[in-house]
């Protein structure tokens, strides 16, 4: 019997919300096409983005359970 393995990512992300959605889309076709011999979760770090970027990344998180987001700004004090 084949144990599915897990995959987990983390990128972080500063003033990218010209791309995430690229890349969420590029990322999807990937886990799409391994889905049943993997399991994906990908985390989305956000480092104090200056832009729209952790609304993005909160949007897809939000309508996709393997998705998550961590905003950088809740654990530091700055």
């Amino acid at each position: 019997m084949n144990e599915i393995k897990k995959i987990e990512i983390c990128c972080p992300v500063y003033n990218e919300e010209e791309n995430i959605e690229d890349f969420f889309v590029a990322y999807t076709k990937i886990t799409q096409a391994h889905k049943g011999k993997y399991i994906f979760s990908f985390l989305f770090s956000d480092n104090c983005s200056t832009d729209n970027s952790f609304n993005i990344i909160k949007t897809i998180a939000s309508n996709n359970i393997m998705y998550q987001e961590l905003d950088i700004r809740e654990i530091l004090v700055l």
